[in-house]
């Protein structure tokens, strides 16, 4: 999902417009006169600012039904979850089962990414569905 995200936002700044929206679907092809963007916004705007971050935008995926559809890579669902685990692997460095916001700065340091505390932050919101403060695998299967 953070993908697509960010294959939409594109400026770069962490959100999406609905102009961003829009080039993104003429980029793709598609005619964005076919798709209802106003009506997209409308809902995944939660702020009214006219801009959607990731977590609006994971929310507002998730609640259309459109996470299969965004996560779909043509690979069988054995091949998706065996890479999920690997990820998962990767990030739960005590192997508790749980991913902490420290575990995923030491996993994407070790990965030789730099994220700031605010990113780090942004990135555990998004994923953490439940609010307990962490991550789970069937969390971390629906961010990625």
């Amino acid at each position: 999902m953070k993908d697509q995200f960010k294959s939409l936002d594109g400026d770069g700044d962490g959100y999406v417009t609905v102009d961003e929206f829009i080039r993104s679907i003429k980029n793709s092809g598609r005619n964005p006169d076919e798709y209802d963007t106003k009506g997209f916004f409308a809902k995944a705007d939660k702020t009214k600012d006219g801009k959607i971050t990731f977590n609006e935008f994971l929310e507002a995926a998730e609640h259309l039904n459109l996470v299969d559809a965004f996560t779909a890579t043509g690979q069988s669902s054995k091949d998706s979850a065996s890479k999920n685990n690997d990820a998962f692997t990767t990030f739960d460095r005590n192997n508790d089962g749980k991913i902490t916001p420290s575990e995923l700065g030491d996993a994407l340091r070790a990965q030789g990414q730099n994220p700031t505390d605010r990113e780090l932050n942004e990135m555990m919101e998004a994923a953490d569905t439940n609010k307990d403060g962490t991550v789970d695998k069937n969390e971390l299967s629906k961010v990625l």
